[in-house]
């Protein structure tokens, strides 16, 4: 992509923590107000970045290399609550794909 859209090391970390706090609140039961609290804090700190249908593809792709992973199997670490985190833990490519569009929907409310 261009520059301008080039994403920082940061604003890529703060991306991939919504969408694990997504998956927490789906996979661990994290709160839906936790969830809520987390997106709203990290959004208004970071500028909001369009991810597309390709490019959570691209993302997923990548996400299969990680050295956190096992027997390609993409690994987490997910709340339970804030603070108190569990490793390893896995989700397919349909929830992944649902946290960036859940990442996507709400940053939409931050000015992207």
């Amino acid at each position: 992509g261009s520059s301008k859209n080039k994403l920082l090391h940061g604003e890529a970390v703060a991306i991939g923590m919504i969408c694990e706090s997504y998956l927490s609140h789906k996979i661990n039961k994290l709160k839906k107000e936790e969830l809520k609290e987390i997106t709203n804090l990290i959004l208004s700190n970071f500028k909001p970045y369009k991810i597309n249908i390709s490019t959570a593809a691209r993302i997923i792709e990548l996400m299969k290399h990680d050295k956190k992973n096992y027997n390609r199997t993409i690994n987490f670490s997910l709340l339970s609550t804030i603070g108190t985190c569990e490793i390893n833990k896995t989700a397919d490519e349909t929830l992944i794909i649902e946290s960036l569009n859940y990442y996507s929907e709400q940053a939409k409310y931050f000015n992207l």
